[in-house]
């Protein structure tokens, strides 16, 4: 039986990944690709089998079904070091390196006018692929972002061939797929909710639902990612933002969000510490509790972060234009996204 391996190569940022084909290659394993990835390997002189080929199926559903096939799975997920999946395997491919990332969800399901369009931003095949290559991971490596290419390619291959390497790419594929999931369940679940939603709004215009990374965690050498629950309404951001911010930001929208209408409420807080807060029993004191909050710590504010449970004034606005803050949070209304713009 010819134990022919493979490497299956499935990108949407298709960035460097020449050089770790070349470096397969170069051991006698064969790529397997589609589409444009099959093009661009191709146009950097590899020798590429088309995935149609490869299954002796051909795409359906306009690209939806592509690498959702029996062969695939089962080249994957074979158990090198079994028998007996041997018996069940009689074709003797297996798939022993995957580099794959997905559809860009995050950065374009936001931008959909629709649920129609929004869903066909959700990968299926890639993902999929993805949590086979981990399960298999004491056989199969698994790429899932071009930053692991490089670091890969500086070991020897008996450095590569490690457990422990694979491990290392396993753990970073499912933690790829838990962050896309938890996209597609937040971008979902706003967009149902949307006529309800109530959340902190920054002035601009991307959107927290898809957990972008901040710029530092809660110490400046530490990296951090915001996700926010699936149960919670999606917030809108500029970024980028840090830990920090985030943290500060949700403490002042507690305080705020408990008062409702016409009871108005502004609180400044920077570090986990209040800053100055109020509230006013009517809304025509409006401009006036943001001043008593504002001027509550004019030292400490600087920098801080400010909640209002309503659109701010033509004062308050004045003052936030003058001034340094690091985030604004809003509740989302009509009258505050007018505002933001």
């Amino acid at each position: 039986m010819n134990k022919q391996e493979w490497a299956l190569f499935s990108l949407t940022d298709k960035t460097g990944c020449e050089t770790l084909a070349k470096a397969f290659v170069d051991k006698g394993v064969k790529i397997v690709s589609s589409g444009g990835t099959r093009a661009y390997l191709q146009k950097h002189g590899l020798e590429v089998t088309d995935i149609c080929e490869f299954t002796g199926e051909p795409e359906r559903f306009g690209g939806r079904v592509k690498t959702l096939h029996h062969k695939i799975y089962s080249s994957l997920l074979i158990r090198a070091d079994n028998e007996e999946d041997w018996k069940q395997w009689p074709e003797g491919d297996r798939i022993v390196a995957v580099a794959c990332n997905f559809y860009p969800f995050e950065e374009k399901a936001p931008e959909s006018e629709s649920f129609d369009e929004m869903i066909e931003w959700i990968d299926i095949g890639g993902p999929t692929m993805v949590r086979a290559a981990a399960k298999n991971a004491k056989h199969v490596w698994i790429f899932t972002h071009q930053n692991q290419y490089a670091p890969f390619l500086e070991k020897s291959w008996d450095e590569r061939a490690t457990e422990h390497t694979r491990y290392e790419l396993a753990l970073d594929a499912f933690d790829r797929v838990q962050k896309l999931d938890t996209s597609i369940v937040t971008e979902w679940g706003r967009r149902l909710k949307k006529e309800k939603s109530v959340a902190g709004a920054l002035k601009g215009a991307a959107s927290w639902s898809h957990s972008p990374e901040m710029k530092y965690g809660e110490n400046p050498h530490q990296k951090a990612t915001f996700v926010p629950l699936a149960s919670h309404d999606s917030a809108e951001y500029l970024g980028p933002v840090g830990f920090n911010n985030v943290r500060d930001a949700e403490g002042a929208w507690k305080y705020v969000r408990a008062f409702k209408g016409d009871q108005t409420a502004v609180a400044v807080v920077k570090h986990q510490t209040l800053c100055g807060a109020s509230v006013a029993p009517t809304a025509s004191d409006k401009e006036s509790v943001f001043k008593w909050a504002w001027e509550g710590d004019p030292m400490s504010r600087f920098g801080g972060i400010v909640a209002f449970n309503h659109c701010p004034g033509e004062e308050a606005t004045e003052t936030l234009r003058k001034t340094f803050v690091e985030v604004i949070v809003l509740p989302k209304t009509e009258d505050c996204r007018k505002w933001c713009e």
